[in-house]
Order: C-alpha cells, then structure tokens, then sequence
C-alpha cells in the first residue's frame, strides 16, 4: 500500500460541463474551460509527483474547494464567512467539480475512477480560490486487480 498524497491546483475551480455536439465535425466534444481545468489538474499533479505510478487498490479521495470571497461582503459577512458560518452556495456545483477531478486524475493517481470507494468533498470561502486534494489507498489485497 502506497503512502497518502496531496497536491493543490491553483485559481477557480470547473465543474463538469456536458459534452456539446459541433454540427460541423459532427462530433461530441468537451468544453473549453472543461478541458483547460482537467489540464490544470493534470498539470498539478504532475508537477508534485512525476514518477507516480498509480494506486492499484480502492481509493478515497478528499477534496476541499476554496471559493474567493465575493468582494460585496461586508466586514460582519467576511468574518463569517472565514469562521465558516456563511458557505458558498453558489455555482459552480460541488458534485460537478468533483467529477472534473475524478476524470482528470484517471489514468494517472488511479488505473480508472471505479476505483474511488469512498468521496468527501466541501466547499468555503476563501481568500484565493484553489482546490486542495488528498488521495490515499484503502488497502490492497495481492492477486486483486479489480
């Protein structure tokens, strides 16, 4: 079993958009900002850890997303919203940026994201947005590949 990791993708965070369809190509394709921060995921991960060779067994994954304070928001809300009495409720959806993740990491902290058994994810405000995540190996039995 592998040692828990962590890395930190920096600005704000995607959610998962649908596919769109191009009549041109005739042909399904993901979004732009999807696609840019699947990359940026990548990208983040890669950087901290080059030669990670990926988990075999299940896996859980934890993932905190720091939303940027609106600037609207007076002393009073600020300072509730840093103790994590006001949370972001807005878009994008948790679950949405969860999935962008899931995909972007497959194939590289994991074989395929069937292997994701266990998920915690949340959302706060924050000074700068970024988008910390924690992956570790539950456990892993010999002659089990899946």
């Amino acid at each position: 079993m592998k040692e828990p990791i962590y890395f930190i993708v920096p600005g704000k965070p995607v959610g998962k958009a649908r596919p769109r369809y191009s009549r041109r190509s005739k042909a399904f394709y993901t979004p732009p900002e999807t696609a840019s921060f699947e990359n940026l995921i990548k990208l983040s991960f890669s950087g901290k850890y080059p030669d990670f060779s990926a988990f075999e067994g299940p896996v859980a994954v934890e993932v905190t997303v720091l939303m940027l304070m609106p600037k609207s928001f007076s002393k009073k809300r600020r300072l509730k919203a840093f103790g994590g009495r006001i949370l972001p409720t807005n878009r994008p959806e948790i679950d949405n940026i969860v999935k962008s993740i899931l995909d972007a990491l497959e194939g590289l902290a994991y074989r395929r994201d069937s292997q994701v058994v266990e998920l915690k994810a949340r959302k706060y405000y924050s000074s700068e947005s970024k988008t910390v995540i924690f992956l570790r190996e539950l456990f892993f039995m010999e002659g089990e590949k899946g």
